[in-house]
């Protein structure tokens, strides 16, 4: 039997079988969940070697041979939340081909306000908001993993129709940061001060649906 630990989409499974008895690199994947999950609700300060160590069953020796000091785990358990949080923030299994664009960025942009509502996201973001302006490129390796992956699917996608010749568009990546500005809003801000966006599942459809409207307007070809 096992015990799994639980905060929104991080899931940390805690192994029967004693810690030494695992491979190294069990341990050290375990050491960054773990801690990646403390720094998250607690913050850097406020997380210590010893609570991660009493959550794995490991030791100081581990800590200490796989990552250095405090902060190179630190730094391990942000680029975990990247990788497993941020990341997934890009939504990635919606077909755009191009066929109706307005339908397209609609599904789009409606996936991503979804998205963005969640709170395990919204804590994400603001730990990397925090942690920023001691560590600029811990925020921009977020940066490039969340809003910018986002902004330049859609820039690939405006592209294309580009290149289709159903939209004119003089910089299709620039018009990709214009939507995904739209789209964002003052609802980041409002993320970003109460860690919520304040939408309910209609509120995002109504705004999606507004933004693409007012987006195509004056792009489509021959408008």
């Amino acid at each position: 039997m096992s015990t799994t630990l639980i905060i929104g989409s991080l899931d940390m499974t805690r192994p029967d079988s004693p810690h030494s008895s695992r491979p190294p690199d069990a341990r050290r994947e375990q050491a960054v969940a773990v801690a990646a999950e403390l720094f998250l609700k607690n913050g850097f300060d406020q997380t210590s070697l010893g609570d991660v160590i009493a959550r794995t069953g490991g030791s100081r020796r581990d800590i200490y041979g796989f990552f250095g000091d405090k902060e190179g785990l630190f730094e391990a358990a942000m680029e975990h939340l990247v990788k497993t949080v941020l990341d997934e923030h890009v939504p990635q299994s919606i077909e755009l081909d191009g066929r109706d664009i307005e339908a397209d960025l609609t599904r789009l942009g409606r996936a991503f306000l979804k998205r963005m509502s969640d709170p395990v996201l919204l804590a994400v973001i603001h730990r990397f908001v925090s942690v920023a302006i001691s560590r600029p490129h811990l925020g921009k390796r977020a940066f490039e993993a969340g809003p910018l992956a986002f902004q330049s699917r859609i820039g690939d996608y405006l592209a294309l129709c580009n290149r289709r010749g159903d939209l004119e568009l003089e910089d299709p990546y620039t018009a990709a940061t214009i939507f995904a500005g739209m789209l964002n809003g003052a609802f980041q801000t409002r993320s970003l001060l109460t860690g919520e966006t304040g939408l309910s599942e209609k509120g995002i459809e109504r705004h999606v649906d507004m933004v693409v409207r007012l987006f195509l307007h004056g792009a489509h070809a021959g408008r």
